[in-house]
């Protein structure tokens, strides 16, 4: 398992430069916007139109600052992080210490994958490879499946939901394997073995695929019914009609193909 960096390592600019580093390289992420004492100390977007109108921002975030000063958590302290969302937006806002906050807006789904980097840096707790030694929250991850950029320690893609653990090292390119605030040491062979898992969407049928479905389906159950209800034993009846129903099968895919 990686070992994490001592809480005192890291000075509050130097966990806004992380949580920047992290968070400008995650598609789905519109903004990072920094503030010390509630004014804006840095701003990173890809969109020039959104540093343009931060400050029409800057009141709404304060808002949600004071929410997280009220907020009580676990042993009477205020919250440290805090992800508020409407629809399939998001903002997630974190405090750093000596009055630094950093703020993302963008992809609710986005913002949730990156949650637990960002609280391990703002605990100043993060994950290292247990290779090198090197910080692997503050780096990303290209989904194999939908070309995205994600957290590196982000097993599950927030945008197709492609399920790949295994992943080499950015530094070192020791394979590893991401778990949920986690990493440890793979072997070079999962890389090639570990497929990505991608949910499998329904398939849409049109209506001339749907009766060839409902055609098929019916041929089969209704043969089964009959010679099962006759007395045949099941093993024999697969075996005595699998080549009909094969049969028609192969009869309604050939004409799918050809229309």
């Amino acid at each position: 398992m990686a070992e994490k960096q001592e809480a005192s390592t890291f000075t509050p600019e130097e966990a806004l430069t992380q949580v920047i580093t992290l968070a400008s390289g995650v598609d789905g992420v519109d903004a990072v916007i920094g503030l010390h004492e509630g004014l804006v100390y840095t701003v990173h977007s890809p969109r020039p139109e959104f540093e343009q109108r931060v400050d029409e921002y800057v009141g709404r975030i304060n808002e949600m600052l004071t929410l997280m000063e009220k907020r009580v958590v676990d042993g009477g302290e205020k919250a440290e992080t805090m992800l508020v969302s409407s629809g399939r937006r998001a903002v997630l806002a974190a405090d750093l210490g000596d009055r630094f906050t950093v703020v993302l807006v963008g992809d609710r789904n986005a913002l949730k994958s990156l949650s637990d980097s960002v609280e391990r840096i703002v605990g100043r707790s993060l994950l290292r490879c247990p290779a090198c030694n090197g910080i692997l929250d503050v780096h990303n991850y290209r989904c194999p499946v939908c070309g995205k950029n994600i957290p590196f320690t982000s097993p599950l893609c927030p945008h197709c939901g492609a399920y790949t653990p295994v992943r080499e090292c950015p530094l070192c390119k020791t394979p590893l394997r991401v778990k949920p605030g986690a990493v440890e040491t793979a072997e070079k062979e999962e890389l090639e073995v570990l497929k990505p898992k991608a949910p499998v969407a329904a398939p849409e049928y049109g209506g001339r695929d749907m009766l060839g479905f409902l055609v098929g389906s019916a041929a089969t159950l209704a043969y089964f019914v009959v010679t099962i209800g006759s007395g045949i034993e099941p093993l024999k009846a697969v075996l005595a009609g699998l080549p009909a129903i094969l049969g028609i099968w192969l009869v309604l895919l050939w004409g799918r193909k050809k229309a």
